[in-house]
């Protein structure tokens, strides 16, 4: 699978020359409106591409992006027209070209997912304040949300799959995929920096041939995914796909491609103890910011 040509996204361009000349970013952020996504401000570096989803914007004080459910208000979505707002027909061309929306997971975390890696494949995207998880009480910096990932829906049987799948296609793209929120439980399976390195320019040292041994260790695993993917016997690319509500062949089909990407769950583990040793020593007050080969 090819990846996008960088800049797809119109007006990306513009942002870059504007505010960080010509140097290439290295670095994504997506914001989500979990109860840390405040305190994003104090973490971030000023070369980081910022994607807020929803009313996530209203967290923090610089915003790129803004990709948002089309059932959002309008009063809640960003108001400023410099921010390049970006709803379902703006992503779904990424999910299309990743295997469908009933295989990346129809909520705007995986959403958002993709369509930073089809439009901006830059070495590193790390999730804040995403975790999937909805405590009682403050389960968003604005109160209580709505736990729309939680819903009955037959793309999102298994939210930690959906980010195992979405970390291996990030590796085969050369791509990072982190969580770097601190809080104590997530659904959002990736490898977790919690340093608040991995939203500025950090990147790991020989991450090429490191990425390449992931996806040695991973592939295995993800082959057989994808191989049930393939046979799947319905179409996973379509818009409507809610048509399979009650096809009770859809449901079973869609747990056992789950559970598929879930075999990925210990070897993802163990490579995500790799990652927070190298983050670990990036930490270090001697330690100079490595350069991306």
């Amino acid at each position: 699978m090819a990846v996008p040509q960088l800049f797809r996204c119109p007006g990306y361009e513009v942002i870059t020359r504007q505010r960080l000349g010509p140097e290439l970013v290295k670095n994504v952020v997506i914001l989500g409106s979990g109860p840390a996504a405040p305190s994003l401000d104090s973490l971030l570096a000023e070369d980081t591409i910022v994607v807020a989803l929803n009313n996530a914007h209203m967290a923090c004080r610089r915003v790129d992006f803004s990709l948002y459910a089309d059932d959002l208000p309008p009063a809640q979505r960003h108001p400023q027209t410099a921010v390049i707002g970006r709803s379902s027909p703006h992503y779904s061309p990424a999910l299309q070209h990743f295997g469908g929306i009933l295989h990346c997971g129809s909520t705007m975390a995986f959403n958002a997912g993709y369509w930073a890696l089809f439009n901006l494949p830059f070495a590193q995207i790390s999730y804040f304040a995403c975790d999937l998880h909805y405590p009682q009480g403050r389960s968003h910096f604005y109160g209580n949300g709505r736990p729309d990932p939680l819903r009955r829906d037959v793309s999102l049987q298994s939210l930690p799959a959906l980010a195992l799948r979405l970390f291996f296609f990030g590796l085969q793209h050369q791509v990072l995929f982190l969580n770097a929120s601190a809080e104590p439980e997530t659904r959002l399976r990736l490898p977790r920096v919690t340093s608040g390195l991995s939203l500025r320019r950090r990147l790991l040292e020989g991450r090429r041939s490191l990425i390449e041994d992931w996806l040695a260790r991973l592939r295995p695993q993800a082959e057989a995914a994808l191989a049930l993917e393939a046979a799947a016997p319905f179409d996973a690319r379509r818009h409507d796909y809610w048509v399979y509500e009650n096809d009770t062949r859809v449901w079973s089909h869609a747990r056992a491609v789950a559970d598929g990407w879930l075999a990925l769950a210990a070897p993802v583990d163990r490579i995500a103890e790799e990652i927070a040793d190298r983050f670990a020593a990036l930490s270090q007050p001697a330690a100079d910011v490595a350069s991306c080969p």
